[in-house]
């Protein structure tokens, strides 16, 4: 309507494209159109990952111009690992999942499809198991595959070292609790849980694909395994497990990368210079 009535407006709008999204071929069709016929009208598209920005570009031939990459951002010092309130949840957190505080917990967050890749990871239990029979595995969301998954750990003996949380939302509760973050996902954009333990200073062990690997160095901030390779993964685990000195190594720089690039502050910057840029292109400002 404000095109047709020649009225200038800005609309702000938090959203991914047809490519992201867990739904039916139906809905997905849908989408794919309004995609299509909406994106027309956009000046500027800002995306949080350097693969959305190919996507875009190669997919739905968004000229590069149009498009600003701009990470997600977290209050870096509301996961500070050296705060009393921060070490009491730790404590806390394995207290109430009934555990002893050197009991060593292996977490991952996030809903229960395929995209997240937890099959993976209860198929690297047995082998974590063999080498650090007293860790324990937490699993913390909701979705489609918890069944599955469920079943999956009792046919490998085990289940009764694997804890389903069910949906959680004090995430930073979890994290506290946790030893090592392990995200054996098989697709990703930019995710939000990874940025968190990284200001937590958790070591983390995830997959090598695209959206990861632009946050997390290889063996400087975490530890980058092949997707769908459980047995890259348990030797991850394990290897972090087993030597507290390259835990903290991981755990360290990934902080301190969290600080330089992921805090809301600079995300908060970066989309005013957006705005700015745009609308002084548009010659809504005169300075």
């Amino acid at each position: 309507a404000a095109r047709i009535a020649n009225v200038p407006i800005i609309i702000s709008s938090m959203a991914m494209l047809v490519e992201g999204y867990d739904v039916s071929i139906l809905r997905k069709g849908l989408y794919v159109s309004i995609d299509r016929w909406t994106e027309r009208w956009v000046n500027k598209f800002t995306v949080l990952s350097e693969a959305m920005r190919r996507s875009l570009i190669e997919r739905h031939k968004i000229p590069p111009e149009n498009i600003v990459k701009i990470y997600n951002g977290i209050e870096i010092e509301e996961y500070n690992p050296d705060l009393k309130e921060v070490k009491n949840k730790k404590l806390e957190g394995k207290r109430a999942l009934g555990l002893k505080n050197d009991v060593p917990v292996i977490g991952a967050i996030g809903r229960l499809v395929w995209q997240k890749g937890f099959e993976y990871l209860i198929r690297a239990a047995p082998e974590v198991l063999k080498k650090c029979p007293e860790a324990r595995f937490l699993i913390v969301g909701e979705g489609p595959l918890k069944n599955k998954l469920i079943l999956t750990g009792e046919k490998l003996n085990v289940a009764d070292r694997i804890i389903f949380t069910g949906f959680r939302s004090d995430i930073k509760e979890i994290l506290a609790s946790i030893d090592v973050l392990a995200m054996p996902s098989l697709l990703e954009g930019l995710p939000m849980v990874l940025l968190e333990a990284m200001a937590m200073a958790k070591p983390i062990v995830a997959t090598k694909i695209e959206g990861v690997i632009e946050v997390l160095e290889n063996n400087k901030t975490g530890l980058l395994v092949p997707d769908k390779n459980s047995h890259a993964l348990a030797e991850g685990i394990v290897g972090i497990l087993n030597d507290k000195a390259k835990a903290n190594f991981f755990g360290q720089n990934a902080r301190e990368a969290a600080k330089e690039k992921f805090s809301v502050k600079k995300m908060v910057v970066q989309i005013e210079l957006a705005y700015e840029k745009l609308l002084h292109g548009k010659g809504f400002y005169d300075n």
